[in-house]
């Protein structure tokens, strides 16, 4: 964890105070991106645009998707399950 260090002088007495880096904590976009993958509607380019509009803090890109859609593809990473939608 890196640390900023702030050094002030005062009456040529030097006070070091340590300030630790303030972290926010950001969900992930890959499990909305592998529930679009497994609706199988959308093309990688407009699942990028979908997740972005949704999450516009994030950077996801068109490599992003790729790489979900290659690693399900080989196995490595299985779909969520998705509910269908039937027509009466």
């Amino acid at each position: 964890m890196s640390k900023k260090m702030n050094v002030e002088v005062m009456n040529e007495v030097e006070i070091v105070a340590e300030t630790k880096s303030k972290k926010t904590v950001k969900t992930g976009v890959g499990k909305e991106i592998l529930r679009l993958i497994a609706e199988n509607k959308l093309t990688n380019k407009e699942i990028v645009t979908k997740v972005l509009s949704d999450n516009p803090e994030r950077r996801t890109t068109y490599s992003c998707v790729a790489w979900y859609r290659s690693k399900v593809r080989s196995g490595q990473i299985d779909l969520p399950k998705v509910e269908l939608e039937t027509i009466d």
